[in-house]
């Protein structure tokens, strides 16, 4: 089971109300669906078939998209034009469901992929759009020519770590407001190289978004636990992060998969430890691979030394055959705060009832979908003309370095420091 189906599982299929608390109305049908958002605009969606860009300006003036000004905090009717780059996994199964549910706030107009198949098959598996597909192997379709496109205001940027931090100045250069996904590149060098270029860029117009999802602005189940751990009271004395999964992998997705898995776990660590002002400052880590077909690395044992002299362990393994587990314990001079996939546990002395036991207390918490959220605050992000520091990309900048230092801990065979 992936990560994100502990945190992130809901579909659109299962939500009955939109962010907006508005009623959507699901049908089973495809072909209803599209009749039905294309009688809710009043104008002809445009299909499939109509690939030429005369067909391309047609459907986007009729739907009142073609004018960017419009749309960017002055009609808020409308919504904004977004197209996604990269058709994996993660496209398929959180982000193209997150822009369905958000159809009040964009409407997907274009889907790129450096392959045809990728690409068209990424545009066929919306049930609300018809979106023009883009991949490389065709000049005119390519996704320079994609950006080209002046009513395409917004992107989402889902591409491996080698060419993500390009691609997003790209779409940038072009006018865009981003979206992207962790990690923002491949090195905490490239992706802090991206934002110094990004906070000291000089717009010609209206200053353009760049928002990180996953950055758990919206994991309710990580800020009750901090809450809890702010009321324990410290020190923190120890924590124990371990992650346990069985995952069917495509061979080349090995160490894309295993850094999207451990940089979300780390984020959620830092942001616990936090409740106490403390901070990973040594590590000593072990790798492994358990499963051939993850090279280069599965599995990950580390131990972590925090600036207070504290210390705990940090365990992360896809190459399971045999358990799915997420659990993560911080325990502290008064009691312990126990984190479970939308469970949190809180053990304190105050609750020893003179028979020497602690009775704990447990809050279960609804799960839900946050880049499903975190789609709709990029929406909100560009009609207000800012974004939210947790959405920024330095928020992340962290996370890469932890994991960085991890890896290479692992590879010299030493306990290394982090600055």
């Amino acid at each position: 089971m992936a990560m994100t189906e502990y945190f992130d599982a809901e579909s659109v299929a299962d939500s009955t109300k939109s962010n907006k608390g508005k009623e959507v109305r699901l049908e089973s049908d495809t072909e209803s669906i599209k009749q039905s958002t294309s009688s809710n605009k009043g104008k002809e969606i445009r299909k499939e078939s109509d690939t030429d860009t005369e067909s391309i300006a047609k459907s986007t003036s009729a739907l009142g998209l073609s004018n960017q000004k419009s749309n960017e905090g002055k009609d808020k009717g409308k919504p904004l034009v977004i197209a996604i780059i990269g058709a994996g996994r993660c496209a398929h199964r959180h982000y193209l469901p997150a822009i369905e549910f958000a159809r009040g706030d964009f409407y997907l107009d274009a889907v790129y992929s450096r392959s045809k198949a990728s690409a068209t098959k990424l545009a066929a598996s919306s049930k609300v759009y018809a979106p023009r597909a883009y991949w490389d192997e065709e000049p005119s379709r390519n996704l320079d020519v994609l950006l080209a496109r002046d009513d395409i205001q917004a992107v989402v940027v889902l591409m491996h770590p080698s060419v993500q931090s390009s691609i997003i100045k790209k779409a940038l250069e072009a006018g865009k407001h981003v979206l992207s996904e962790k990690p923002v590149a491949q090195s905490s060098k490239s992706q802090r190289e991206l934002e110094q270029w990004y906070n000291t860029r000089q717009w010609a117009t209206q200053p353009r978004i760049w928002n990180v999802s996953e950055n758990l602005m919206y994991f309710d189940t990580a800020h009750y636990a901090f809450e809890q751990l702010f009321l324990l009271g410290g020190p923190i004395t120890s924590f124990c992060l371990r992650f346990y999964g069985i995952q069917m992998p495509v061979a080349s997705e090995g160490y894309e998969l295993l850094t999207r898995f451990a940089l979300r776990l780390i984020a959620i660590l830092r942001y616990l430890l936090s409740a106490y002002q403390e901070r990973v400052t040594n590590v000593t880590a072990f790798t492994s691979l358990l499963r051939q077909e993850l090279p280069p690395q599965d599995t990950v044992h580390a131990i972590m030394k925090l600036n207070s002299g504290g210390s705990g362990t940090f365990t992360i393994s896809l190459g399971s055959d045999f358990q799915n587990e997420l659990e993560i314990a911080i325990y502290t001079a008064e009691g312990a705060v126990v984190v479970n996939p939308g469970r949190v546990v809180v053990k304190s002395k105050t609750m020893d009832h003179g028979d020497g036991e602690y009775k704990p207390e447990e809050k279960l918490l609804k799960g839900g979908s946050f880049v499903r959220r975190d789609v709709v605050a990029f929406a909100e992000a560009i009609l207000k003309g800012y974004s939210t520091p947790s959405a920024k990309s330095d928020r992340g900048l962290g996370d890469l370095q932890i994991w960085e230092t991890l890896l290479e801990s692992a590879q010299r065979g030493e306990s290394l420091y982090i600055a």
